[in-house]
């Protein structure tokens, strides 16, 4: 049980508060993101944002890094949990865009 404790309490230390995720990110890679959030892939945010596609890899490869995950399906799942990007409400039969939080 000790043991157990602090396992939990290494756990509780090492793992950042969404503010703390948020402050690590650019805001280019929040927004890459919040597009990767939205289902696009790699040649599509690359297109959407206009720069290359190895730009965009890049970008997803600091992501990841930073936020500790290994895939993007992760990346994504951490940011919804964290409130680092929240899913808008849908408008008018369109589907729901995902939005990045902005810092203050």
């Amino acid at each position: 049980e000790e043991l157990l404790a602090r396992v939990r309490g290494l756990l509780r230390r090492t793992v950042p508060s969404g503010r703390s995720l948020e402050s690590k990110l650019t805001m280019r890679e929040l927004e890459v993101l919040r597009l990767l959030a939205g289902g696009l892939g790699q040649k599509e945010i690359s297109g959407h944002l206009s720069i290359s596609a190895k730009t965009v890899g890049t970008h997803i490869e600091h992501i990841l890094m930073k936020l500790g995950v290994q895939s993007r399906t992760q990346a994504v799942a951490l940011a919804y949990r964290e409130q680092l990007i929240e899913l808008d409400a849908p408008e008018s039969g369109r589907e729901a865009s995902t939005t990045a939080k902005t810092r203050p």
